[in-house]
């Protein structure tokens, strides 16, 4: 007997969904998608069992994607209405909690505990001191070396 079973991860987009915003990243005028992410168990390519559950926030204008509050993520997959703060997001190229001037003060808050790997508090971190042989990626905020022409993370040119 041929038994055939796999296990994959899916995404799933909530077209319903769509908020104006300013753009930390880039300081442009965009949108947030949120979507889902999951692993899957199929048998015989029929989904069977369904775990690990993450819904993100992805920014239309530089696609600087954000881990979102399960809650949050749960009500706008249910089609409530429901507008994304930044204390709902979390910045995981950074490891720190979005802080957004324009949509609720100036402080940065504790990571929260559905994404962060430690939980301490990021308002006293100093802001990072890059050396002249480092560039900081205009799309994502990675820091790399120099003499790269293009991001590692996010493939942009730097």
């Amino acid at each position: 007997m041929i038994f055939i079973w796999g296990i994959s991860t899916r995404r799933k987009f909530f077209q319903n969904f769509r908020q104006a915003m300013t753009c930390e990243n880039c300081g442009r005028y965009g949108y947030y998608y949120v979507f889902k992410t999951y692993e899957t168990f199929t048998i015989f390519f029929i989904p069977t069992f369904r775990w690990g559950t993450k819904y993100y926030v992805q920014a239309s204008c530089c696609g600087k994607t954000y881990l979102l509050n399960p809650e949050i993520g749960k009500m706008i997959a249910k089609g409530q209405p429901v507008q994304i703060l930044p204390a709902h997001m979390y910045d995981m190229s950074v490891r720190r909690p979005c802080n957004n001037s324009y949509a609720g003060g100036s402080k940065p808050v504790t990571p929260p505990s559905y994404g962060a790997n430690n939980a301490r508090s990021y308002a006293a971190t100093p802001a990072p001191v890059y050396a002249k042989s480092q560039k900081k990626c205009q799309f994502c905020g990675c820091v790399t070396a120099a003499e790269h022409a293009f991001c590692p993370q996010c493939g942009g040119s730097i």
